[in-house]
């Protein structure tokens, strides 16, 4: 073979291109046959003559359809071609990569398109990457994005040239692949990023051992770009990628390395955000095996030195993860607890405010809430301002969520505290405790609740103590409406009385609360359709406020009506329409820009107007009101409802904007 390598080289240079069109073919021929001794003919040709036989052969071997024999020689050429082959790259791959989705063997056909990657030399790096780039891209063929995946997986396996310059977009294509459903696809994507990640760890390591693993955390921007947007895209089962067996496996070290040992804090905090986006992307089951691996550094950083932004982001993150960890978080539960509570006392609102979510969210695992509430009450005693506020806030979430598991002692221990509280001079400190008091009684028995609510029904002198307690009122009835204790309607016509008082009340913000209390009682009665007189008697009180001289109570008792309206059924409204449709009505063309606001987004609950056209809800409700009213008050309504209609879904939608609704 070699004497004949070296005769066919002097026939070349005596009769040029004839020599490689007589000779080449019939060794083509011979790769069906003896595919052995062809080949090794091949490759003696190719080192007398490489660069000039390769772009006769290559166009040979790569025409469709694809055998194993063609592919087998590819892979072999590929071995001994060196830089010759260079050029070719694309063309081999493109053809390799047809015959693994097409071919008469696909698999015999991978292997040998996995020699050609393996073989392909520095020269060859980029041609052969931006050529498998360009099929991860291929979005009619699932077949030939996960061959792409496969032969990148091959080429991070082993190579050891250096392709730091096109990791970046084969990160993105990769994390791309696991918004597909395909099974083929999700595999070989997996695959490749994992063996990726190994290749970037190991070079981490590649001098010490010991060394971190840092590589990763330098492509957070791209993968938490990617993983947003495939979150966005997701419905609501998740990203499919991630919900297989490990699926964040060879996604979660960009995120981990980044949190560990990001160069700023701006790629701390995006690390940290990004995993929160992994946990509300993936399902439940796929999750938990990971909850773990995530949690640990998260919560090692949140107690480093870093800016509000990253420990803001970190405790998001948390909240998200004991939300769906579920009893994987457990054994964190004393960490995360001594975590929350410090993170009370920060400087920054962002950070105080997640911090009383995460104790929300909590609470509702721990066995032991005594402790927790002690350590809250004692740090209530000494903190000032916004930081005592906060503690407040967080006593709300932990007595609204956890109540069932406090003891009677140390329930007493903070309505104690939290009555004291709502005599503060600080209206904001009077108004979370007042909250954090109403939050008590979803758990309360229906004796607490009785003489709960004859303490806040008591005549007060001092103006600071009647709005604590109605405010405390108004968050006793809003947690009894949403834990479903309608048991408590048999106390309220006692509220009635005191109610009145409240409505003439001479201090503004007394009238603001009392206007959400009273609407607070109709919500419930409605929801229940129990004592229509107890309803007409609260309804009275409520045009009483809408003609109020105060635009700060117009507008309370206007956003509380529009709360009422929106839980209830319009039949059981009808009563209450004839009442107070034309007050509310009246206050469309009143002085104040944001009472004439409400009244709008009011209006609109009150005459079901979203049907957007004169006939279905709108119709049936205006029908109803008419015998109900004055001939010239339903002309006018019906004119105040067509103008509405006729401005189309779009403005009704902007025009009920809730953005300043209160917290239902």
């Amino acid at each position: 073979r070699g004497a004949s390598a070296v005769a066919f080289d002097a026939l070349f240079k005596a009769i040029g291109h004839r020599a490689i069109e007589e000779v080449v073919p019939a060794l083509l021929e011979r790769l069906e046959e003896d595919s052995a001794t062809a080949l090794e003919g091949l490759r003696q040709l190719l080192a007398v003559r490489g660069k000039i036989v390769l772009p006769f052969l290559i166009p040979q071997l790569c025409t469709p359809p694809m055998t194993v024999a063609n592919a087998k020689a590819l892979g072999a050429l590929a071995e001994v071609a060196g830089n010759a082959l260079t050029s070719k790259i694309p063309t081999i791959v493109g053809g390799l990569l047809e015959g693994m989705e097409q071919g008469d063997d696909t698999e015999s056909i991978a292997v040998a398109a996995e020699k050609v990657v393996h073989s392909v030399t520095e020269d060859g790096v980029r041609m052969m990457l931006l050529e498998l780039f360009r099929r991860l891209e291929d979005i009619t063929s699932p077949a030939m994005r996960a061959n792409a995946s496969r032969l990148i997986k091959a080429f991070c396996s082993s190579t050891s040239l250096d392709y730091e310059q096109y990791k970046p977009e084969m990160i993105k294509l990769l994390v791309h692949q696991f918004g597909y459903v395909e099974e083929e696809v999700l595999v070989a994507a997996h695959q490749a990023l994992t063996a990726l990640v190994a290749a970037m760890d190991a070079a981490d390591k590649k001098d010490d051992a010991k060394a971190s693993a840092v590589s990763c955390g330098a492509h957070i921007a791209i993968v938490y770009d990617e993983v947003k947007a495939l979150a966005n895209q997701a419905d609501a089962q998740g990203v499919p990628g991630f919900n297989r067996t490990k699926g964040l496996a060879p996604v979660l070290p960009f995120f981990l390395q980044a949190l560990m040992h990001g160069a700023t804090p701006e790629t701390r905090e995006q690390a940290a955000s990004g995993l929160g986006e992994l946990v509300q992307s993936t399902s439940d089951a796929a999750l938990k095996p990971m909850v773990v691996q995530m949690s640990g550094p998260l919560i090692r950083i949140i107690g480093d030195r870093f800016p509000w932004q990253v420990k803001a982001a970190i405790l998001k993150t948390l909240s998200l993860l004991l939300v769906k960890g579920g009893i994987m978080m457990k054994p964190f539960l004393p960490q995360l607890q001594t975590t929350f509570v410090k993170s009370l006392s920060e400087h920054n609102k962002t950070v105080r405010s997640r911090a009383v979510k995460a104790l929300g969210q909590l609470v509702t695992m721990s066995t032991r809430v005594d402790p927790l509430v002690n350590d809250l009450l004692g740090e209530i005693k000494t903190a000032e301002g916004a930081v005592k506020f906060s503690f407040i806030q967080a006593i709300e979430a932990v007595l609204g969520r956890g109540s069932k598991t406090i003891s009677d002692a140390v329930m007493t221990k903070a309505v104690l505290t939290l009555t004291e509280l709502m005599d503060s001079d600080d209206e904001e400190i009077r108004a979370a405790a007042a909250s954090a008091y109403g939050a008590q009684s979803s758990a309360a028995t229906d004796e607490g609740l009785e003489e709960a609510l004859g303490r806040l029904l008591e005549s007060e002198t001092n103006w600071t103590k009647r709005h604590g307690q109605t405010l405390a009122l108004n968050a006793m009835l809003k947690h009894l409406f949403v834990a479903k204790r309608f048991a408590v309607i048999q106390s309220l016509k006692s509220v009635v009385g005191p109610a009145k008082n409240l409505v003439g009340d001479d201090r503004v913000p007394v009238k603001e609360a009392v206007s959400m209390a009273i609407c607070q009682c109709l919500r419930i009665l409605l929801t229940q359709r129990q004592d229509e007189e107890l309803q007409t008697s609260f309804w009275r009180l409520v045009v009483k406020l809408l003609e109020d001289k105060s635009p700060e109570v117009r507008l309370a008792i206007l956003r509380g009506v529009k709360m009422v309206t929106k839980s209830s059924n319009p039949e059981d409204m009808m009563t209450a329409m004839e009442t107070i449709i034309m007050p509310a009505w009246s206050c469309l063309k009143d002085k104040t820009p944001a009472v004439r606001a409400a009244a709008e987004r009011t209006m609109l609950h009150l005459l079901q107007l979203y049907a957007c056209s004169m006939t279905d809800a709108s119709t049936a409700v205006l029908e109803a009101l008419g015998p109900r009213l004055k001939e010239a008050d339903f002309a006018t309504l019906k004119d105040y409802a067509e103008r509405t209609i006729s401005k189309g879904a779009d403005a009704i939608a902007v025009s009920d904007d809730d953005e300043d609704a209160p917290e239902e």
